[in-house]
Order: C-alpha cells, then structure tokens, then sequence
C-alpha cells in the first residue's frame, strides 16, 4: 500500500466533497462520501500511521481540515433545513386553521 498516494486520492476526494458542499449540491456530497468512507476506513485500519512522514503528516492536516469545513457547512445546512421545515410545519398550521370544511 502506497499511504502517500492513498492520502492523495483521499485527498481529492475530500476536496471534492468540499466544493460539493460550497455548491450546496448535497446528493454529490452524498455520493462522494460513499466512495471516500471506505477508504478512510481501510487508509487507518492498516496502521499505515505507522510511518507516516513530514509530508503525509501534513497532507492528514490539510485532509482534517477540509473535512472540519464540510461538516461545518454541513451543520449550517442542517440547522437551515430544520428552520425551513419549523417554518412549513406553522404555514400549515395557519392553512388548517383558515380551511373551510
């Protein structure tokens, strides 16, 4: 196993997801993070850390750093969707109560 470019791929992938995310395009994200999953599993589950060099040491903190960014953007969109739905469930309510029988 090649950790370097297995970090690569993962990597892209990650930035890939990112630019996803900034698109609020979240069925691409979806479908990324179903490719990238596995491999984040099988990149630490093969204590491939155990020789981890200067350079993919720096290459894990730039992959952390991208995946804080997609979960924070992940975060507003959920708390903007929890809003819009608060928002839907009193406009029906409003309906219901103006609905002639």
């Amino acid at each position: 196993m090649n950790d370097s470019k297995d970090l690569m791929v993962l990597l892209t992938l990650s930035k890939k997801m990112l630019e996803a995310c900034e698109g609020d395009d979240w069925p691409q994200v979806t479908a990324l993070e179903q490719q990238r999953a596995p491999l984040l599993k099988q990149f630490f589950d093969e204590n491939t850390l155990q020789t981890t060099g200067l350079e993919i040491s720096s290459d894990l903190e730039k992959l952390i750093a991208i995946n804080q960014a997609i979960q924070s953007k992940s975060e507003t969109e959920r708390k903007n969707l929890l809003c819009q739905l608060g928002n839907l469930k009193r406009i029906h309510k409003v309906v219901d109560a103006y609905s002639i029988d």
